[in-house]
């Protein structure tokens, strides 16, 4: 029960359609920097970036820095709910 706000909080981001499409991208298409992920899904690097800083402060993406580039993955083993929605919408 007292997980219950840790849930709540994750559908909301997850009702924003731009983070949404952000996290399938990546489900489909493993780890993707900011450049990528902006081509992939026809958007704005700008918005992008800045849903990736909502993702990544509720632990709903990884990063790795690499140099000057960094790439996003998704942490689906860590995160049983994101795995189980995911699958879903495939």
């Amino acid at each position: 029960m007292n997980n219950i706000p840790n849930i709540q909080q994750k559908l909301k981001i997850l009702a924003g359609a731009s983070r949404l499409s952000i996290l399938v991208y990546l489900h489909k298409n493993k780890a993707k920097t900011v450049n990528e992920i902006a081509e992939g899904l026809k958007k704005r690097q700008f918005t992008i970036s800045r849903d990736l800083r909502i993702l990544r402060s509720a632990k709903m993406v990884e990063f790795k820095r690499r140099g000057k580039y960094v790439s996003y993955r998704l942490p689906l083993k860590k995160d049983p709910l994101l795995k189980i929605i995911l699958d879903e919408i495939k």
